[in-house]
């Protein structure tokens, strides 16, 4: 659509097909309506801006961007779209309703049906919306419930060394170990975009710390145990602690 005389873009139509694909249920949805999301994915992450410029906007992209990353075929153009909602929205994300949606999609990440890549995009853009918070212990409570969405999953590779029949079945042991290398990489987007934020002035040394004695004993606990015989795991923990390593040193 070529504008003419700086008219406006009637955005109401995207709207309403955002709607209704996202009020859809996987089950509901088959291969070409995700092509569909694919499509829709990319003009969102192209008219971001202009998107959610309205308040009232923002939710139903937001669970459009949910629904959407769940399916290999549109994950990586919802996961931009995404990132560019969490950075052109920014002044709205400090509501509960917002939060919510946000915490869910980094929640349901650990099943590790996504590509690294896209879930480490993911964890760059919720960080981003989150440190835009202007409450201080919103902030922090905030960025420390994204960090503990990932800390789960490299938690339970911990805890198979005292379940040696877990050990032993082959299949659930790879499946435990790729989860918790996709948690390390998680943490190490997280770090690596609050190593890129510190420079705004909203996020403060009282804040790293607090997320860097979540990150530390974990991490110990990792080292320590047999597992880091993996070469996908342990390349994962340095990878991730050098990126703690570096949010800290801003402060130094």
């Amino acid at each position: 659509t070529i504008l003419q005389d700086g008219s406006p873009f009637d955005f109401s139509v995207v709207m309403h097909f955002v709607n209704i694909l996202s009020s859809r249920t996987p089950a509901e949805l088959n291969g070409c309506q995700f092509l569909v999301y694919k499509s829709f994915g990319d003009v969102i992450g192209s008219y971001s801006k202009w998107l959610s410029s309205s308040k009232s906007n923002i939710k139903p992209l937001l669970l459009f961007c949910a629904s959407g990353i769940s399916k290999s075929i549109s994950s990586n153009s919802c996961s931009v779209a995404l990132r560019k909602l969490c950075e052109d929205a920014s002044s709205f994300i400090h509501e509960p309703p917002i939060l919510d949606i946000l915490f869910w999609i980094s929640e349901g990440m650990g099943e590790g049906n996504l590509r690294i890549e896209d879930e480490e995009e993911i964890i760059s853009a919720i960080t981003h919306a989150l440190c835009s918070i202007l409450d201080k212990e919103l902030r922090k409570t905030s960025l420390a419930r994204l960090l503990c969405s990932s800390y789960s999953a490299v938690e339970k590779i911990i805890d198979i060394d005292r379940d040696e029949l877990l050990r032993q079945n082959s299949s659930a042991y790879a499946q435990a170990l790729n989860i918790a290398v996709r948690g390390l990489h998680r943490m190490g987007a997280l770090f690596s975009h609050l190593a890129m934020s510190i420079t705004s002035g909203l996020i403060d040394d009282d804040t790293i710390s607090v997320l860097f004695g979540i990150f530390w004993p974990l991490l110990e606990k990792l080292t320590q145990s047999s597992h880091m015989e993996n070469t996908s795991l342990s390349t994962a923990a340095c990878r991730s602690l050098s990126s703690a390593i570096h949010s800290c040193g801003k402060f130094n």
